[in-house]
């Protein structure tokens, strides 16, 4: 953390002089000064200018230039120039004071400043010491200083420092001491106040006794009747002065002066100081001028003491110098900016005022004033946040088009759950036309979920809903039981309405009606010629009249929209529910505002209504919250939104969930797609064409594995927040989705042949890895091997579930291992000198199949064979550079993946011992055929593969097993692949 020196300073100073300065202090409560003469070193209570003799110590009205920092140094922190200044004062008994001080202020660190103070004696005349013989005694004071000042609050307040060594000397006798100061001020257009306290430090020593110093406080007031906030130079100026000075062991001051300028070049003052517990009289009375032309500056000050010791006076002169730039309109409105964040409201707007005075085109500033005043109204709670959203027709999952993607019902919840929680009286309206008349039950049910569980204030009937309600009528599925409003609706059946609503949001009274063209004048033939009437009606009810804040809800086309709300001008904010276009800035029409969302849920709007003391509406703010993929979806809704879309899809396409479970449904692909903007998990049902999301959510969904024997599918998991990764359980059909590990990393799940367990590596340290077998019925994980400084990989499991096989890392080499399949006695099969990884059992067991760099130890692998009966291992393929491979079901042939810059499917004839080119063109490819897949579809076999293009789009087609008919079988327009 770190801490401004000035603080520290203070602190220490208050410390220092509370412990040295403690038996004086008493002292300042001693009005009449009876303690005099207990003080030493009084040449530190001396005038410094001849402004400050002319006006009185008590009323001294700084003068803006170095002058000030040996009283007030706090003043410095306003300068705009640097300032020298000298000063020669002509004092009591001869005695002459000396002053030369320079203040030089430094854009964002504050103002440093130094002065010289120095008294001595006149001519003593003729002297003699105790013995009668003549002498020339020696007297002087003096006094070295420094001085720092820093504003605060720009312009406004600001505090500062001093620090000085002092010495006096009596003829051969010298005191040193060191002496400090704090002071502080506020300024304003009209006023100023300050105060300080001088000469605090440690007791000075001659010989032997410690005197004190002469510790003074002080306060003082100035008036401005003439200025503004502009300060505007005027013809003629004038202030008012008054303060209080008290000396330690001195009787109290109080005194008051009247400064005015002519021109700003010839000043006039006039000062009167009286002294507390004497008579009053003509003592004290100063008077002074001064004259200022361009950078340089003089004055003189005189001032009547009393009838014994007569009067003084003094001369100053000095000059200004090098203005320092003042700060910029971005400087202040990044002070405004600060303000804000820290919650200083009415200092952002105070510093966001003063950037716009200097550059009335930063626009941000203009809209932090905004922000701010905002913010301050919702402290007093007058301000209300109307939240609305809605008119998804029927788009509940995030929806892609083109570049555009967004929107859905998850993507909603967030939204309106953040702008809740950001303003303390929130108004949440769910306009409606969320459902079509196509829309599945399982859409409706999701949708009364989602009213229910995000507790809308209101939710509107739109066409959407009568039009769906309509459709489902005849088969009385009862799917909306959410009450909704609608003004105008007559006998809906199959619905349930509400006319109007009448809220009371805090200390605000909110009256809501709605529109529905959909129900206008429904069951009811006094509406037929005037669908308006209820409507109206409503509008001149005694709630609706009696409320601070009156919405409507218009479910209708713009150009017949339009049409009602000007027919009905008594409501404040009008809402339209069912247009695609969207209103970000109200658009008055009439005396109302009006705002909408737009359509298929890309947008949630936030209409802010200020109030003034009165309860009037004083300003309105919309902004529309694009529901783009940076917003992440609501994990409990999108569940529910995922499981109702699938269940809707399914049934659209007439796919039989339990047949698909059962693997009855063939050409059933599971893949990769990036459509989302992250990888997720896909299954696609060849034969109706239909494309069903199976995972979502932020996080990238990899590795799918399929067993049709468990009915299951498994995925690796990593979230976008989460540095560790999940294995993930669910049905083919997308339901009963679950977490059943979590590590630092998981690779290689795979399924036994029986789909009773899910085999998988995972390290949980970075020396660890360990095999483990998760059991289905159970869910619970047991480690099988257990490596220290190695990895794993490439699981792979005979079909007599016997045998395991997976590939390990040890000692820079991966090689290929044979275990049980309760991971017993693992055997390493592959050469010692060669990497080894990929083991794939062939359907029948007898063979093992894996790559190997053998041939080629720049990491060009080849296909071998191993044989578990004998033990022996056969490299079929010589430098080919495989990338992946599988058998087919036959046990006779390998098709594989292999190229140098581009890979084409091949395929080995094991009782041939030939290789083959499984799909051959005419024309020269550009991409290459990655990952086959075996599928049974209408009784035969098809191979799938991904294609890949040198630009990184990939697309998933499929051919016959004879290498004809290679067919597009997925393509999204994103990438879409295998793992």
């Amino acid at each position: 953390m770190r801490l401004s020196p000035l603080p520290l300073t203070i602190v220490l100073l208050i410390s220092m002089q509370s412990t040295a300065g403690a038996q004086h202090s008493a002292w300042l409560t001693d009005l009449a000064g009876e303690n005099s003469g207990h003080t030493t070193a009084h040449f530190l209570t001396l005038p410094v200018n001849a402004t400050q003799l002319a006006s009185g110590q008590a009323a001294y009205s700084y003068v803006s230039n170095a002058s000030d920092i040996f009283q007030l140094p706090a003043a410095s922190a306003f300068f705009t120039h640097y300032s020298v200044t000298a000063s020669h004062l002509t004092w009591l008994m001869d005695l002459r004071h000396e002053y030369i001080a320079g203040a030089f202020p430094v854009i964002n660190a504050g103002t440093f400043g130094g002065y010289a103070n120095l008294l001595t004696a006149g001519d003593f005349g003729p002297s003699r010491d105790i013995d009668e013989h003549e002498t020339s005694p020696r007297y002087g004071e003096f006094s070295i200083g420094a001085t720092y000042a820093r504003q605060l609050l720009y312009e406004r307040l600001a505090v500062g420092t001093s620090a000085a060594l002092v010495q006096s000397r009596l003829d051969d006798i010298v005191g040193r001491t060191f002496a400090a100061s704090l002071s502080g001020m506020y300024r304003h257009a009209k006023f100023h106040v300050w105060t300080f306290m001088r000469n605090m430090g440690p007791d000075m020593t001659y010989t032997a006794t410690p005197e004190p110093l002469p510790l003074q406080v002080g306060l003082g007031f100035k008036v401005l009747p003439f200025q503004t906030e502009a300060q505007k130079p005027r013809p003629i100026d004038l202030n008012l002065t008054a303060g209080a000075l008290k000396t330690a062991d001195e009787p109290l001051l109080m005194g008051a002066s009247v400064h005015t300028t002519l021109l700003s070049i010839i000043s006039a003052r006039l000062g009167y100081e009286y002294t507390y517990g004497k008579d009053p009289g003509i003592a004290g009375l100063g008077w002074g001028i001064g004259v200022h032309i361009k950078h340089y500056r003089a004055s003189f000050g005189w001032k009547y003491q009393n009838s014994e010791l007569g009067s003084v006076w003094g001369i100053s002169a000095g000059a200004d110098f090098y203005k320092v730039s003042a700060r910029s309109a971005e400087d202040l409105y990044l002070l405004a900016e600060r303000a804000y964040r820290n919650k200083r409201y009415r200092r952002a707007i105070a510093y966001a005022k003063k950037a716009v005075n200097l550059n009335p085109n930063l626009w941000r500033a203009h809209a932090l004033i905004a922000r701010a005043r905002t913010e301050l109204r919702k402290s007093k709670g007058m301000v209300l946040a109307v939240v609305y959203a809605g008119n998804l027709k029927g788009a509940l999952m995030e929806t892609v088009s083109g570049n555009r993607a967004g929107g859905g019902l998850a993507r909603q919840a967030t939204a309106i759950k953040a702008l809740r929680k950001q303003f303390p009286l929130t108004l949440v309206l769910n306009v409606g036309n969320n459902l079509t008349r196509t829309s599945a039950p399982h859409k409706a049910q999701l949708i009364d979920m989602y009213n229910k569980h995000m507790n809308f204030d209101a939710v509107a009937l739109g066409k959407g809903e009568v039009d769906y309600t309509a459709a489902h009528l005849e088969s009385n599925q009862k799917h909306l039981s959410t009450r909704l409003l609608c003004t105008n609706a007559g006998v809906t059946p199959g619905l349930k309405t509400e006319a109007t609503k009448t809220l009371t949001i805090g200390s605000y009274k909110v009256f809501i009606a709605a529109f529905s063209s959909a129900c206008a004048a429904q069951g009811d033939r006094d509406l037929v010629g005037d669908q308006l009437y209820r409507l109206r009606n409503a509008f001149n009810s005694p709630q609706a009249r009696e409320s601070d804040l009156r919405i409507l809800i218009v479910d209708d086309t713009w150009q017949k929209a339009q049409a009602t709300i000007r027919q009905l001008t008594k409501a404040d904010i009008v809402i339209c529910s069912a247009i695609p276009q969207q209103l970000a800035a109200p658009m008055s029409i009439g005396q109302s505002a009006v705002v909408a969302p737009g359509d298929s849920g890309y947008f949630a709007g936030r209409l802010v209504v200020g109030f003034d003391e009165n309860k009037k509406i004083a300003a309105l703010k919309n902004k529309l919250i694009a529901l783009n993929p940076q917003v992440l979806p609501d994990p409990e809704i999108e569940a529910s939104a995922q499981t109702a879309s699938m269940q809707a899809a399914f049934a659209h396409n007439d796919i039989d969930q339990q047949e698909l479970k059962r693997g009855s449904i063939d050409g059933v692909v599971v893949f990769v797609s990036d459509r989302k903007g992250v990888p997720h998990i896909y299954l696609k049902v060849i034969a109706q064409t239909a494309e069903f999301p199976l995972t979502f959510g932020a996080g990238a969904c990899t590795r799918p594995r399929l067993s049709w024997s468990a009915g299951k599918i498994a995925n690796l998991h990593r979230d976008a927040n989460d540095k560790d990764m999940s294995l993930r359980l669910m049905d083919i059909n997308g339901k009963h989705a679950e977490t059943v590990f979590h590590a630092q990393t998981i690779s290689s799940p795979a399924f036994s042949a029986d789909g009773a367990y899910i085999y998988f590596a995972a390290s949980h340290r970075k020396d660890y890895t360990h095999l483990y077998r998760l059991a289905l019925s159970s869910l619970k994980a047991e480690p099988l091997v257990e490596w220290k400084h190695a990895a794993i990989k490439d699981i792979a499991l005979s079909t007599d579930m016997a045998m395991m096989a997976f590939a390990a890392q040890h000692e820079k080499k991966w090689h290929v291992y044979l275990a049980s399949a309760t991971g017993e006695k693992p055997l390493r099969i592959s050469p010692m000198h060669a990497n080894a990884t990929q083991p794939h059992y062939s359907p029948e067991g007898k063979l093992l199949a894996y790559l190997t760099d053998e041939a080629d130890m720049r990491d060009s692998k080849d296909l071998a064979l191993y044989a578990p009966a004998t033990g022996k291992s056969v490299r079929i393929t010589t430098k080919a550079n495989v990338q992946e491979f599988i058998w087919t079901p036959d046990n006779q042939s390998i098709i594989y993946s292999s190229g140098v810059n581009l890979f084409d499917l091949n395929v080995y004839h094991l009782q041939s011992n030939t290789t083959t080119k499984l799909i051959t063109s005419a024309t020269i490819k550009d991409y290459s055929e990655r990952q086959p897949r075996l599928l049974q579809y209408k009784g035969r076999t098809k191979i799938a593969y991904y294609r890949e293009y040198p630009d990184g789009e990939r697309a998933i087609y499929w051919v016959n097993a004879d290498g004809s008919k290679d067919q597009l079988i997925v393509n999204s327009h994103s990438s879409d692949w295998f793992e």
